[in-house]
């Protein structure tokens, strides 16, 4: 599936091993790069899993749409308002670097880590690249995260249900806690070898944020 969503994607198939190794890349963070590896093995207790355990068969459903669970349910089509809420906020950082919308899919996700965006000429970009496997696994962790809190944590309690305002506050702040880490990995006297360069900085983030015009020429 991985496979033949990034093919449709990007127009080249990778290897079972570029998919496995592009999960270490050094832009992932450890607890998303758990969720990519236990995702792609179907190692989380969703849907069937739970039909055979007593009191726990409600689990097998999403109470929000009444449908089977599963990572594919969860992460792209599920109408919980943390799953269509930080997609459309994606879709609208996305459309300042690269104006392409695109429909996010499981493969896609899982994906991520080994998928080129590149020019119409088939050049690769190394900034859009970047931008897009930070935002699809960051997104992805957070749509878990958050649907957890409310199945496990909150047993689904509308009580304690997020609101529209909240996921989006939790997004935002997750998004730019990553380019605060980007900005302050470009120190090099604190990380030496393991510094970003500000260039990449500057190609990963360029054009994202919405007062840039007035940003500082050193704002890395």
């Amino acid at each position: 599936m991985i496979k033949a969503a990034v093919d449709n994607f990007s127009g080249k198939e990778p290897s079972k091993a570029k998919i496995w190794k592009s999960m270490q890349e050094r832009d992932i963070t450890m607890k998303i790069r758990d969720l990519l590896w236990k995702a792609t093995h179907g190692g989380y207790w969703l849907g069937n899993k739970w039909n055979h355990i007593p009191n726990y068969k409600t689990r097998a459903t999403c109470q929000c749409c009444q449908m089977k669970d599963s990572m594919e349910h969860i992460l792209t089509d599920c109408k919980a308002i943390e799953c269509k809420t930080i997609w459309k906020l994606v879709q609208d950082l996305w459309r300042t670097k690269i104006d392409k919308g695109y429909k996010p899919t499981l493969g896609l996700i899982l994906g991520a880590p080994v998928i080129a965006i590149r020019d119409d000429d088939g050049k690769i970009l190394p900034g859009a690249t970047r931008l897009y496997r930070i935002l699809m696994t960051e997104s992805a962790h957070a749509i878990w995260a958050l649907r957890c809190q409310r199945v496990i944590e909150h047993e689904n309690d509308q009580a304690k249900a997020m609101t529209e305002l909240k996921v989006k506050h939790y997004w935002t702040t997750i998004i730019q806690a990553r380019l605060d880490q980007d900005r302050a990995q470009t120190n090099i006297h604190k990380f030496g070898s393991r510094a970003i360069l500000d260039d990449k900085v500057l190609q990963t983030w360029s054009g994202t944020s919405r007062d840039e015009d007035n940003l500082p020429p050193n704002w890395v």
